[in-house]
């Protein structure tokens, strides 16, 4: 009797499985110091306390993060994000519009909705909102950034590594041009951490950041949020309820949630060349294997800026139906795990870098991991 062939994951940019070592930590917590870190008046709260903030300790010295009062534990990314967009945004038309004009914010075409969809609640309240253009490669340049800032221009949004084409984006060099402008630059870069370099102490000019624990083989609820304290990045919070996490996010933290990622991001940088070298060679192996077959394809995104793990890829001349009935077994997205609940939406990364609509049909995104075998 022939057994079925085991279905093969290649969609580790929706999510990663949870690391085993980073498991058993988490367990370890899960059985013992119980205790509410905010808790602060016996043992029981100062035992998890104490994990709490040697788990900021880690994470900011993985990210080369100047101060531990920079960095807020949040839910995860999604979360991360809306603080950020609309609380400085708010925060900002407090303290510093000082002017009848809209406080202007521009924004990158190919954000993650959770950035995306916080922006453009903005424009109801009356900011506002320009999405610019972009390059087909999905690289946002500095001649794409410029012709569209005002001296109303205050934020810009522009994530790391884009989620659906894998393309890494100039950070260092939009950072550079924000500093120069005074404007807040929001970078989302939970597709980013372990797979691309990022060092906030050498990009000061980027306000704020967000990171994911389940993108790094961590605990999926868990993210966190850098505020850049010199020059001091006001936040607007969005809950109240509590002083925790310096007023910004309320609430009491999860502790072994908190120390599953900081195990993530520690393990998902120490790595990464390590990583990154072993997941391009199985890329590789992979494009070759099917150029060297009859299908017709086009590769979507920047051919080299991109990271390895990624591979957005249109087939030609096959109906949708036909191309994922044949790939049944195997775990790919046709668009953002977060998008594709709707299999009518048409993405619009795809869109902003031109993509035909039809086309969108047999589109598909592959992520790599370095678990990924070369069979």
């Amino acid at each position: 009797m022939t057994s079925k062939p085991q279905p093969l994951y290649l969609d580790y940019q929706a999510t990663t499985p949870i690391d085993d070592d980073i498991l058993s930590a988490m367990n370890d917590i899960y059985r013992g110091p119980y205790g509410n870190p905010h808790s602060s008046e016996h043992a029981f709260g100062w035992r998890a306390d104490a994990i709490i903030e040697n788990a900021r300790k880690m994470i900011c010295k993985s990210l080369n993060i100047s101060h531990i009062s920079e960095l807020i534990f949040t839910s995860g990314a999604t979360e991360a994000n809306n603080i950020a967009i609309l609380g400085m945004a708010r925060a900002y038309k407090t303290h510093h519009n000082k002017t009848n004009k809209k406080p202007h914010i521009l924004i990158s075409p190919i954000e993650h909705k959770c950035v995306m969809m916080p922006a453009l609640e903005l424009k109801k309240e009356g900011f506002d909102v320009d999405i610019l253009p972009i390059q087909p490669s999905g690289v946002l340049t500095i001649d794409d950034i410029m012709p569209h800032i005002r001296d109303e221009t205050f934020m810009l949004a522009v994530m790391h590594v884009n989620n659906e084409i894998g393309t890494v984006q100039p950070i260092q060099e939009i950072a550079s041009l924000c500093t120069e402008k005074s404007i807040l630059l929001h970078v989302d870069a939970a597709q980013g951490v372990g797979r691309a370099p990022i060092n906030l102490r050498e990009m000061p000019g980027i306000a704020s950041l967000s990171v994911s624990g389940h993108k790094i083989y961590g605990p999926k609820g868990v993210g966190c949020l850098y505020i850049r304290r010199r020059p001091k990045v006001q936040i607007s919070p969005l809950f109240y309820g509590g002083n925790q996490e310096g007023g910004v996010r309320p609430g009491t933290l999860a502790t072994p949630l908190v120390h599953g990622l900081a195990l993530g991001v520690k393990k998902a940088v120490d790595n990464m060349d390590k990583n990154n070298e072993r997941v391009k060679n199985l890329r590789d192996l992979f494009l070759k294997n099917i150029q060297n077959a009859t299908c017709d394809f086009r590769l979507n995104g920047d051919a080299d800026r991109r990271i390895p793990h990624n591979l957005n890829l249109t087939f030609f001349d096959i109906s949708a139906d036909d191309f994922f009935a044949r790939i049944k077994n195997i775990a790919v997205s046709s668009s953002s795990a977060c998008q594709s609940a709707n299999a009518h939406d048409f993405s619009h990364v795809l869109k902003a870098i031109g993509i035909k609509s039809e086309e969108n049909s047999a589109t598909i995104r592959l992520a790599f991991s370095h678990h990924t075998t070369p069979d």
